[in-house]
């Protein structure tokens, strides 16, 4: 990406495009979950904690959308919760 910006137009290449908080707060992420896992105290494969949902927040966030924290990590809850219980229905229904 960056080979792109700087071939393409180097001056809209800046540091605003390098994701600085996300960067650290992902690094934390694969630094403290297998820690939390290796002692069973974490179950970390939820829908907020993936890196996908971490890059559009972080978008939307410099766009100036305001996405309220506690919304976001109760929505993530909330299709988790369906997303689980909809994948078990249809794993019992199919044997």
């Amino acid at each position: 990406m960056v080979a792109a910006f700087a071939w393409c137009d180097r001056s809209k290449l800046t540091l605003a495009l390098f994701p600085r908080r996300l960067l650290v707060f992902v690094v934390g992420l694969f630094l403290v979950v297998p820690t939390l896992s290796r002692y069973g105290l974490a179950s970390a494969n939820t829908s907020w904690a993936s890196l996908p949902t971490l890059l559009w927040f972080e978008w939307c966030r410099q766009m100036g959308a305001r996405v309220p924290m506690l919304t976001f990590v109760l929505a993530g809850t909330a299709l988790v919760a369906v997303g689980v219980i909809a994948t078990v229905t249809v794993l019992l229904l199919t044997v």
